[in-house]
């Protein structure tokens, strides 16, 4: 490669996806291989697109990140906080999962200022029938642990919060 080629690697690679990486690669080394570009992409849309699922008048709101739909929009504060905003565009029953580490208990729900009661089918919080421009809040707390893991072959110790590792 000559040097033009060489200069400003990591910035222009910007939005690209590692491969092979271990657990500390990218504060180390760059493990960035641009095949994996074109699937990685494809994978994050296939994310993105089951974030909300709508069928027969029911949403779900399967992971708690952020997103606009014909139905609602969805707000995460998540992970500075344990908060979920839903904001209702259509009348319509809504259900919301909950992540692994949210104990059901410890879910709050309030549906334009009024706390409302929720009941449980697995992860999903049953919030019930919600209509047109009403905003639903679920709130909760993030646990902070330590977990030991390995990650190919090399054993490590993280912190997590919520989702995050930190």
């Amino acid at each position: 490669m000559n040097a033009a080629g060489a200069e400003r690697v990591a910035e222009r690679s910007l939005g690209g996806f590692g491969g092979w990486l271990n657990g500390n690669d990218w504060a180390t080394r760059m493990g960035l291989m641009h095949c994996c570009t074109g699937n990685a992409t494809r994978a994050v849309y296939y994310v993105w697109e089951k974030i909300l699922t709508h069928a027969d008048g029911k949403l779900k709101v399967n992971l708690l990140l952020n997103r606009a739909s014909q139905w609602a929009d969805v707000d995460s504060h998540i992970p500075y906080r344990g908060q979920v905003d839903v904001k209702i565009k259509q009348d319509l029953d809504l259900a919301i999962r909950l992540a692994e580490w949210v104990a059901p208990e410890e879910a709050r729900c309030i549906v334009d200022g009024m706390e409302r009661e929720l009941t449980f089918d697995g992860r999903y919080a049953q919030v019930g029938a919600v209509k047109a421009g009403q905003t639903v809040t679920l709130t909760f707390p993030i646990p902070e642990r330590t977990d030991r893991v390995i990650i190919e072959k090399r054993p490590y110790t993280i912190i997590r919060r919520g989702n995050e590792v930190v």
